[in-house]
């Protein structure tokens, strides 16, 4: 069997990777909302209406209000996904402390106890794992929304050989 310190060193390099990944994402919101300010500022800083518009420009306002949804629920899964593995972590930590107490006396029942929080750390980094996993599948939304709109609008990009 793995040992706990094991998990709890997986779990500590899955958690990075995860925060990579809404930093990532957080960046990108940031981008977004930048860009809607440039789209949406005239040039004396008035506020525009969507009637003052071009069409690109409010077919990409349109863009980014549905965009914005989407990487807001990755970032929600992402942090769900993080919270798991943290608690899962703890689980482990304790499992490793009633491992601890079980070797002086040779206490079988603190030894189940410690059994019964690694199965419960391993389960919720499995969780963890299956919703990152889920999050990282439906990743592709935005960018398949967003270049599928640009078709409908004759201006994607021509590959080139």
């Amino acid at each position: 069997m793995v040992t706990p310190v094991v998990f709890i060193t997986v779990g500590g390099l899955f958690i990075n990777g995860l925060m990579v990944a809404v930093t990532t994402i957080g960046t990108r919101l940031h981008d977004l909302d930048r860009e809607r300010l440039d789209i949406l500022g005239g040039p004396n800083g008035e506020l525009l209406t969507e009637n003052q518009l071009t069409r690109v420009d409010s077919e990409r306002l349109d863009i980014i209000r549905r965009e914005v949804p989407m990487l807001m629920r990755r970032v929600q899964g992402i942090r769900r996904a993080i919270m798991i593995v943290y608690t899962a972590m703890a689980l482990l930590v304790l499992s490793v402390i009633f491992i601890a107490a079980s070797i002086p006396d040779e206490s079988i029942p603190l030894a189940y106890v410690a059994l019964g929080f690694v199965v419960a750390g391993v389960a919720a980094v499995f969780i963890a794992i299956t919703i990152a996993v889920r999050v990282a599948a439906k990743s592709a939304n935005v960018l398949r929304y967003e270049t599928g709109k640009l078709d409908e609008l004759g201006l994607a990009c021509v590959a080139v050989p």
